[in-house]
């Protein structure tokens, strides 16, 4: 469990912000990466996902994961070519 799940409105003004960054950052990433070669993108941790469909939106042949925790992925931007998958941060198979 974290701490933002005891305190959503701490958890959405974080989640805010980090879009916010994707939304200047995103496609400065994909004009400045060559995805030619590339089949498959996952973004650990990525938020509502903004900027992996940034990605595969300027990249139509990639597919691409969005790996995040489940309260996260409630708010994420899905789109084609992209699957989300939820994972919990505290989970043992993560640890080590």
């Amino acid at each position: 469990m974290s701490c933002f799940s005891e305190n959503p409105e701490e958890a959405k003004i974080f989640d805010d912000a980090m879009t916010g960054l994707s939304a200047i950052d995103g496609p400065a990433v994909a004009d400045a990466y060559d995805f030619d070669g590339i089949h498959t993108i996952v973004d650990v941790a990525g938020g509502r996902g903004l900027l992996l469909a940034t990605l595969l939106e300027k990249n139509p042949h990639l597919t691409g994961t969005l790996y995040e925790m489940p309260r996260v992925l409630a708010g994420a931007k899905n789109g084609p070519g992209c699957r989300c998958v939820h994972y919990e941060a505290h989970h043992p198979r993560l640890a080590g």
